[in-house]
């Protein structure tokens, strides 16, 4: 594969835009990795997660996002035009914050590493995702609450149910959803299936 042409894992329009060669920091190190290469389990990169708050992109979004949340309550002074106000940039804050999760993991499943390496946003990198990913939560607490209806109020059934569609297939539906930018596609139960079958496969042969 030459650098001319970006990975077939690529949506069609990231292979368009996608850079012609990994990018490299100010030293000229890269943490680019090929997307032939073997990945490695992310379990086996756990660490580095809580690691990633600590680089600079990431903390200057953090923090921003932090100030800005705790700032935003002193529109409540401004009246009724405050409180539009108010909802208006927590929606933003929503909106921008988990966009920014979106592109991190985004760019990590093509090989950047580290944050100061992400290439420009590409086209196809819908802002509306985190409008779809609101939906997705909206739709499996729609199902928790019609399992305790249906059991006529059964706790062991409603932990059951949260269980299986947050801890269990959510992870799997936010994955498709990134990569995918589609509210159908997150929520396609075989989809879903196939990512934890594959997560499962991969565990047991490391």
């Amino acid at each position: 594969m030459s650098a001319s042409n970006p990975p077939a894992t690529l949506s069609a329009a990231a292979r368009v835009t996608a850079p012609a060669k990994p990018p490299t920091t100010q030293n000229g190190d890269s943490s680019w990795r090929s997307p032939l290469e073997a990945p490695t389990p992310f379990w086996q990169r756990v660490p580095k997660f809580f690691l990633l708050p600590l680089q600079q992109p990431a903390a200057v979004r953090i923090i921003s996002l932090a100030a800005a949340t705790m700032l935003v309550p002193l529109a409540l002074h401004l009246g009724f035009f405050g409180l539009l106000l108010l909802a208006f940039m927590a929606v933003a804050i929503l909106v921008l914050g988990t966009q920014f999760g979106f592109t991190i993991i985004e760019r990590s499943s093509q090989g950047f590493l580290q944050t100061s390496d992400y290439p420009p946003r590409v086209e196809g990198s819908s802002l509306a995702r985190p409008f779809k990913y609101f939906a997705v939560n909206v739709i499996f607490l729609g199902l928790v609450i019609a399992a305790m209806i249906v059991t006529r109020g059964s706790e062991l059934v409603a932990w059951l149910a949260w269980t299986l569609l947050f801890a269990v297939a959510m992870p799997a539906a936010v994955m498709r959803l990134v990569m995918t930018g589609s509210l159908g596609a997150a929520l396609n139960p075989l989809a879903i299936a196939a990512v934890i079958t594959y997560w499962v496969a991969a565990r047991s042969r490391s």
